[in-house]
């Protein structure tokens, strides 16, 4: 299984393999990676789910975690470069909930907005640090992507349907 669904880039890029950035997210290396997952996932996602909505919130965490999966590959190729596990996924749920409350806190007067907006942005940030870096093996440019994917995703989700048709 990992041979076929690992994050590999050359087999994302040179062979159309585009499977992988998900793939890779159901696969872990040990029990213990697995349960740690499971354990992290368990506390982030139902909060994306219970604040974004279920179906739309089960998206865009694939949606966030695929994309900071092709994204560190994109930045490691053509390098050799392998990953898995889905504590890309978690990342990118907190990034989901930081960009939701970030685009929400950006709605307030001027005179409040700076730091309305620096309290989850750095809430987030220091979640991200004190979580998402460690020794290796730990995937920490994985986790930066998935927060980042998650970040952007959650901003623009926040956005009201009202103000999304303004825009057009």
């Amino acid at each position: 299984m990992e041979r076929w669904g690992a994050l590999e880039p050359r087999a994302i890029f040179d062979r159309g393999e585009v499977w992988r950035p998900i793939t890779a997210l159901l696969l872990h290396g040990d029990a213990g990676h697995l349960t740690a997952n499971l354990i992290s996932g368990l506390f982030v996602f139902s909060t994306v789910l219970s604040t974004i909505g279920r179906s739309r919130g089960a998206l865009l965490a694939v949606l966030a975690a695929g994309v900071g999966n092709l994204a560190i590959a994109a930045l490691h190729y053509p390098g050799p470069y392998q990953s898995l596990g889905a504590s890309t996924a978690v990342f990118a749920g907190l990034g989901l909930l930081t960009g939701r409350a970030v685009r929400r806190m950006a709605q307030a007067p001027a005179a409040r907005r700076w730091p309305a907006v620096f309290v989850p942005l750095a809430a987030g940030a220091t979640l991200l640090g004190l979580f998402g870096a460690g020794a290796l093996p730990t995937d920490v440019g994985a986790h930066l992507t998935g927060f980042a994917a998650g970040l952007g995703l959650g901003y623009v989700a926040a956005l009201r349907r009202r103000e999304l048709r303004a825009a057009d």
